[in-house]
């Protein structure tokens, strides 16, 4: 099953840009409105890893605390795992993503988002680790097939996003409570009413079901909003992310240089599967320091 993070887009096929144009991009791309990157200088026993890309170099910083994660990508890039796979997957303004193992030498049709290395990691989603712009995580399958959220052996994302105001925030946690709710067992009749009111195309019969869940746990649903402190709040509206992640993938590092790089990867365009039109590869992972 291909590994996705929500939300899956398609995006219809355009015309590929040059990769010297992007090159060009990248050599003049400034940060998000000159803004100041929210992520503190590196710790120095923080391992720190390039990714170097035809666009220049993406580096990373890799936090020991998630230690599982951290060691496996240093594992990947001491065996030159990384070297000569693509970025199989960028959605504007969300996120770019690698790590696909049958990326290499990959033909312009081929499917990819499939290969793995074998196994799976376990979880170490922190709720005090938020998906802000620059953020390193691993992509997994969806909570249907993986209720545990185990993370893919390899493939990993960076986030790009966009910007969110404090009420953009408020509705997507809302929204996110709302998901929770009715994937909850101990909720199926709700769920199936939902469903019935939705293959009916009943409008009024899913504000009715609505107002019903806001009564049954109205409290709940306004907490939600106050789960995510409000620095970090502060930080999705000036700086950026993707908050609708948060809370359900492991994020194991961050990006301390390279944002034009990523920019210009954020800008390629894309195809089918969200692939881009122009193959751009990691053309070598390079450890740094590992204190």
């Amino acid at each position: 099953m291909r590994l996705l993070l929500i939300p899956v887009l398609f995006l219809a096929a355009c015309t590929a840009e040059k990769t010297s144009d992007l090159v060009a991009d990248a050599q003049s791309s400034q940060s998000q409105d000159s803004l100041v990157s929210p992520w503190a200088s590196p710790p120095e026993n923080w391992p720190k890893v390039e990714l170097r890309t035809e666009l220049g170099s993406l580096f990373v910083a890799l936090n020991p605390s998630v230690s599982g994660h951290t060691q496996n990508f240093l594992k990947l890039v001491s065996e030159g795992f990384y070297d000569g796979l693509l970025f199989h997957r960028i959605v504007r303004d969300f996120m770019v993503q690698a790590g696909d193992p049958n990326s290499k030498q990959a033909t312009p049709d081929q499917s990819l988002g499939n290969g793995d290395p074998g196994y799976t990691l376990k979880a170490e989603i922190s709720d005090s680790l938020f998906h802000w712009r620059g953020a390193l995580a691993m992509a997994r399958q969806p909570d249907a097939v993986n209720p545990k959220r185990e993370s893919s052996g390899s493939q990993f994302y960076i986030v790009t996003g966009q910007r969110y105001t404090d009420e953009q925030m408020r509705v997507m946690q809302q929204q996110r409570y709302y998901n929770d709710f009715f994937r909850d067992p101990a909720n199926i009749d709700y769920y199936q009413r939902w469903q019935q009111a939705i293959n009916q195309g009943d409008q009024k019969g899913l504000n009715a079901l609505f107002e019903e869940v806001n009564a049954y746990s109205g409290s709940s649903i306004d907490s939600m909003h106050l789960r995510t402190p409000e620095r970090a709040r502060k930080v999705y509206s000036q700086w950026g992310g993707a908050p609708s992640l948060d809370g359900a993938y492991t994020i194991f590092g961050y990006l301390y240089d390279g944002y034009a790089t990523l920019d210009a990867l954020n800008k390629t365009q894309t195809g089918n599967a969200d692939r881009p039109l122009g193959d751009l590869h990691i053309l070598q992972a390079r450890l740094l320091s590992n204190p």
